[in-house]
């Protein structure tokens, strides 16, 4: 289980909620938090903006989740788009198919004023639920408070 120390998030977020899912198999991991600094607020936003930085983070957690179930992997096959989620948002997905496994990393982080919310999602089928539609109904939730 990943933590707030494990993804680096720091104290302006919440602990780590986790959410899984056996048939098929998803694990659905995310935090939310307020960064009122606008120095913490402009870095977060530039990793937002970086789609290298995003590809990288889900390259290697795809190429992590083979290993340790012992396969053998390529290069995964990674999309980066930016849904129109909040001020700003960006998706990421990744998938990774060798010797008949199929492995899948999305993540999807946005930032709405000054709250920003960051989920990943592991899977191993192509039946998944989105997380771009889980920051969606987060999202739509949160523009019901005064923040």
């Amino acid at each position: 289980m990943k933590s707030n120390e494990d993804l680096g998030l720091g104290p302006d977020f919440s602990e780590v909620e986790l959410y899984m899912s056996e048939d098929p198999f998803q694990m659905i991991y995310g935090a939310m938090g307020i960064i009122e600094s606008r120095v913490q607020a402009a870095l977060f936003d530039s990793m937002i903006e970086d789609d290298r930085q995003m590809e990288e983070l889900i390259e290697k957690n795809i190429v992590a989740g083979a290993l340790e179930g012992g396969y053998i992997v390529s290069v995964p096959q990674i999309t980066i788009s930016h849904p129109d989620l909040g001020d700003m948002g960006v998706s990421g997905e990744g998938t990774l198919e060798s010797y008949g496994f199929y492995l899948g990393f999305d993540t999807c982080w946005f930032r709405s004023k000054s709250v920003y919310v960051v989920f990943y999602s592991l899977h191993l089928s192509k039946d998944r639920i989105s997380v771009v539609n889980m920051c969606e109904e987060v999202e739509s939730r949160l523009q019901r408070y005064s923040y």
